[in-house]
């Protein structure tokens, strides 16, 4: 796997915990519970750090497949964040979105080795 395929997967992290960063604190300003959110949000910090200080490493498996699976997963993940904003069934979309984050993250650690 490249280093431009390394920076895309970090980056399409970033860029997901950066939605449930957001749909957390909306919540949070309702006065609502976010507790989910936020472990799921912090996951994805704990793996990104952990894929930049092991950029060095060769990583294991496809780019392609991993970047199909970020990308499916923040499809998925984005429809709950909508399910969240418009009032709907917000404690189990926020277990699923955990999931979610929860099934990327061990595919990621699978990259590790």
């Amino acid at each position: 796997m490249g280093n431009d395929d390394k920076v895309n997967i970090i980056s399409g992290l970033i860029t997901l915990r950066g939605k449930l960063l957001g749909a957390s604190l909306k919540m949070k300003l309702k006065g609502e519970d976010t507790t989910e959110l936020e472990k799921s949000e912090q996951l994805l910090e704990e793996k990104v750090q952990e894929l930049r200080s092991e950029l060095h490493r060769t990583w294991q498996g496809s780019a392609d497949d991993m970047l199909g699976e970020l990308a499916a997963t923040n499809r998925r993940i984005q429809s709950r964040i909508r399910d969240l904003e418009r009032d709907e069934k917000r404690a189990e979309k926020a277990v699923e979105i955990l999931g979610q984050v929860e099934g990327l993250v061990g595919k990621i650690a699978s990259l590790l080795g």
